[in-house]
């Protein structure tokens, strides 16, 4: 067996004995943050998940979080040496600007759209979203179509269901698996991203949007707002007439559309993996000092 220097484990179960110092990433929070929505099994899950927190938060030597939210929740939910976190953000690769000759052909969507890019599980709010495509519909009538680009989460249909209720099921396209070569056809295509998520421990999907051009309109909750900064709009997860009210501001006012794309550019390149690597680096160095 190799001799580590440093083990660095990417998530919240750090193992029992280790020799080596340690770091621990954690993500975020969710099942603890929200256990309303999780079903009995994965509620049992969440004990777990709350022991083996606390357990990688006392034994690690360095801890990271991926947003200054999630250690906030960190924070408010433990007891550790908050001394030892320090908050490293995700990165994302250099993407192209947007590219209009780009397009999704491959999808086959003929209307405008908006974008949602995530696992279709509850806490991503995709019924709040759904219930907003409906609103943008008909009271501002808009012929917009909503993507939705995510695996589906078991034993969980009630996006499918909510959009036959509400009229709007040839409008909305579900997509169970897009791949990392596909998914840039659909943020070049997007007229804007939305991720009205009641809980996110960073949500990539908004950078990721951003640098390829593309406004992006998220929720004013947990880490969104400090990713989103002032390169987008924040709504209400709670509202859908909010989050039409902000999709329908961005697509029809052309100056307010060009500044977020303009805003959502530079702000993208404030996250790199350069930056990741060597702010972990300096955290494998803090590990390592802490057991001279």
């Amino acid at each position: 067996k190799l001799k580590a220097d440093v083990y660095h484990h990417p998530q919240f179960d750090l193992p029992w004995r280790i020799q080596a110092p340690s770091v621990v990433t954690i993500h975020d929070l969710k099942y603890i943050a929200h256990p309303e929505f999780l079903d009995k099994r994965s509620r049992l899950k969440s004990i777990y998940i709350k022991k083996s927190l606390q357990h990688s938060l006392r034994a690690s030597n360095q801890i990271i979080a991926v947003s200054q939210n999630t250690l906030n929740d960190l924070e408010n939910k433990f007891d550790f040496d908050v001394e030892k976190a320090t908050v490293i953000h995700h990165g994302i690769n250099p993407k192209p600007q947007r590219n209009p000759e780009q397009k999704n052909g491959a999808f086959e969507i003929q209307n405008d759209f908006v974008l949602f890019v995530g696992t279709r599980r509850p806490h991503k709010n995709i019924e709040g979203l759904i219930r907003a495509l409906a609103i943008l519909r008909t009271q501002h009538q808009l012929k917009l179509d909503l993507v939705i680009a995510g695996k589906a989460y078991s034993n969980y249909n009630r996006p499918e269901n909510l959009a036959k209720e509400l009229a709007v099921e040839p409008y909305v396209h579900f997509f169970d698996f897009v791949s990392d070569e596909k998914l840039p056809e659909l943020y070049n295509s997007a007229k804007v991203l939305a991720l009205p998520s009641f809980y996110e421990g960073f949500g990539l999907p908004l950078l990721e949007s951003m640098a390829h051009g593309t406004p992006v309109v998220g929720s004013n909750v947990s880490s969104m707002p400090e990713v989103i900064g002032d390169a987008g709009l924040l709504v209400n997860p709670e509202d859908p007439e909010d989050i039409a009210g902000k999709i329908h501001q961005i697509i029809t006012d052309t100056r307010l559309y060009q500044k977020l794309v303009t805003a959502g550019l530079s702000r993208s390149k404030q996250f790199s993996w350069r930056a990741v690597a060597k702010s972990t680096f300096d955290v494998y160095i803090k590990a390592l000092n802490s057991r001279i």
